[in-house]
């Protein structure tokens, strides 16, 4: 990663490699050195119960830690595939207090999906860096009638058009790597959009909906407790 040069007073390129970012600004050293003198908002594109909603109270206790007398705020926003989220960040004063915890879904398939999203995914944040990366997971409800990935897709093929496959939102990493799921196993299934992983789980535990690409760590406890069953994940390797 490209980091900015350790003075304030250089401006350094704009870089989104990570998932924690800031409202771009060069901020002067004086203002610096009473930060922070007010609270810090970490907005989160995504309702509470999800994946990126846990990573980000995480980084928001840690911040607390680092920063002592800070108070950090978890702001959820959720909506349009993170556009919501993004663009109030995007418009919000540059002075180092907003903070946005988001990935590839808005800083990569939003502007692909979108002409104007709303926020610049180059000019409108500073990176602040990379958090993690994960695989997506294939999990589905017990009573879902197949019992491997095999047996799924046999299902889909035997009912086009009939079977319904969630994701935490449209134009979402869950929904493309749903669609490019459909398309290799040569599928039709029914996308049915979500504005988040926490609701999304919910149901899918009570058995309203059956199947979702999942972030594993947002699944993991309910598939060993039995309420969920997973089929297979994204990654190169075997998940331990």
């Amino acid at each position: 990663m490209n980091t900015c040069p350790p003075t304030v007073a250089t401006p350094c390129r704009r870089r989104l490699l990570g998932a924690l970012t800031v409202a771009a600004l060069v901020v002067p050293g004086a203002a610096l050195a009473a930060f922070p003198e007010r609270p810090i908002t970490i907005v989160i594109p995504y309702p509470p119960g999800g994946a990126a909603d846990v990573g980000g109270r995480i980084i928001a206790r840690h911040l607390a830690i680092q920063l002592p007398g800070a108070t950090v705020i978890v702001e959820n926003k959720p909506g349009a595939g993170t556009m919501l989220a993004a663009a109030a960040v995007a418009q919000a004063r540059p002075d180092g207090y907003t903070l946005f915890y988001s990935g590839n879904t808005t800083f990569t398939m939003t502007p692909a999906l979108r002409s104007k999203p709303g926020f610049d995914p180059i000019q409108s944040y500073e990176s602040i860096g990379i958090t993690g990366t994960v695989p997506l997971a294939l999990v589905a409800h017990p009573a879902a009638p197949a019992v491997s990935l095999k047996a799924l897709i046999d299902l889909a093929k035997a009912a086009p058009g009939k079977l319904p496959l969630a994701s935490f939102g449209s134009g979402t990493s869950s929904h493309f790597v749903g669609e490019m799921f459909k398309m290799g196993a040569g599928i039709d299934m029914v996308h049915v959009p979500y504005k988040g992983g926490g609701p999304l789980l919910t149901d899918l535990i009570a058995g309203q909906i059956q199947l979702y690409f999942a972030v594993p760590v947002a699944v993991q406890a309910h598939i060993q407790s039995g309420k969920l069953k997973a089929f297979a994940t994204t990654s190169e390797r075997r998940l331990p």
